[in-house]
């Protein structure tokens, strides 16, 4: 008989070898490596783990992770879905279903005004994620670096626990980002196989920035942006190789910077989403395009969104908002849930049906949540 439990204490050993047996038909994963602030041994987070059971046997497991985050001043209550995996013998059994229908119930319980995940596309797009948001990612070469001037006494240093609190503040500085704790801000850098480094400007600390061994930086954060294109440099050197910057969808000043040097700059699809309270979630992406991007022009959009209702976006006088509305007939586009995500938040919104409805320059609206913050 199938059933579910919750995750509890002492639980972490047997969770990491049913993740390493279930993945390693495909890959293998280190997990405490990989993830060291859900799978570390300071993680402490079988709680967060869906376990599901055939009998006394685990069967599949999943983790949801649920934190609040701040994007251009809004709350954003966001569920993260990872290490979702079934044992071998159990496949094509339709445990995946089970996981996932579960793991959405409780997401709905817990509040969440979205909820994401990585993964094959249309292996989580029948419970309700679609490809979608964006992130830039600027792709700096050797020849882009070789001539870049930079600041005296510029160097990265392997990130030191007394750089923490001003590192914190910095990070809250930004347009988007989660409550992070000062004892798990350098577990957090470290995910996706990350170095937390500190940025110095002789005695003068400067900034911070997470790079993996491939030379791609999952976040960069510096008081002053200028100093971009001289940490690129640096980091280009140290691995022999080009460097590739992830950064928000947003035009900020280390956006202008990087893409004033690098050889591509090229916005792309950043998670799956599935968008429990489209109001919050819209509400959050035009403050974050007030905040760092032109203005919208006066106009307004209606959406008649299957199974969840019917929503307006109207920006007049320079103010935007999102409020549910009855669908208005012929007016409003009607859209699937996936394809709603689509047109607001994706990069291929001109391909989604309707996009000729939204007024021009609109869209996509930016979202993006911070990579490292994920699971």
């Amino acid at each position: 008989m199938l059933h579910f439990e919750q995750g509890q204490p002492g639980q972490g050993e047997e969770i990491l070898r049913f993740a390493h047996r279930a993945f390693a038909t495909e890959y293998d994963v280190d997990f405490p490596a990989l993830l060291p602030k859900l799978y570390g041994p300071q993680a402490a987070c079988e709680g967060q783990h869906l376990l599901l059971y055939d009998g006394e046997c685990l069967a599949g497991l999943l983790a949801l992770q649920v934190q609040d985050f701040r994007a251009a001043g809004c709350l954003l209550r966001t569920g993260w879905i990872g290490t979702v995996c079934t044992a071998p013998e159990y496949r094509g059994q339709g445990l995946l279903a089970a996981l996932m229908e579960r793991a959405n119930r409780l997401a709905e319980e817990s509040g969440c005004d979205l909820v994401m995940l990585g993964g094959q596309r249309q292996r989580y797009q029948p419970f309700g994620y679609e490809r979608a948001g964006t992130h830039w990612l600027f792709t700096a070469s050797a020849r882009n670096l070789r001539d870049v001037p930079r600041a005296p006494g510029l160097a990265l240093r392997p990130m030191a626990r007394e750089d923490v609190p001003q590192a914190l503040a910095l990070m809250e500085r930004r347009p988007v980002y989660a409550r992070r704790s000062a004892e798990g801000f350098v577990d957090v850098l470290r995910s996706w196989g990350c170095r937390p480094l500190s940025v110095w400007q002789g005695q003068v600390w400067a900034g911070y920035c997470a790079a993996d061994r491939t030379g791609l930086v999952l976040e960069l954060a510096l008081e002053r942006p200028e100093l971009c294109a001289g940490v690129l440099a640096v980091l280009a050197e140290r691995l022999d190789g080009e460097v590739r910057l992830m950064a928000g969808p947003w035009a900020g000043e280390i956006q202008r910077q990087a893409a004033a040097l690098c050889e591509q700059a090229v916005l792309q699809a950043d998670h799956s989403y599935r968008v429990l309270h489209w109001p919050q979630v819209v509400r959050a992406a035009l403050a974050l395009r007030a905040l760092c991007g032109p203005p919208l022009c006066d106009g307004r959009l209606e959406l008649d969104i299957e199974g969840q209702g019917g929503y307006e976006i109207q920006v007049r006088d320079g103010t935007a908002c999102c409020r549910p509305q009855p669908p208005a007939g012929g007016a409003a586009v009607r859209l699937t849930p996936n394809q709603a995500v689509r047109l607001l938040f994706g990069p291929d919104s001109a391909l989604v049906p309707g996009a000729q409805a939204a007024p021009a320059g609109w869209l996509p609206l930016p979202l993006c949540l911070p990579w490292a913050d994920g699971i």
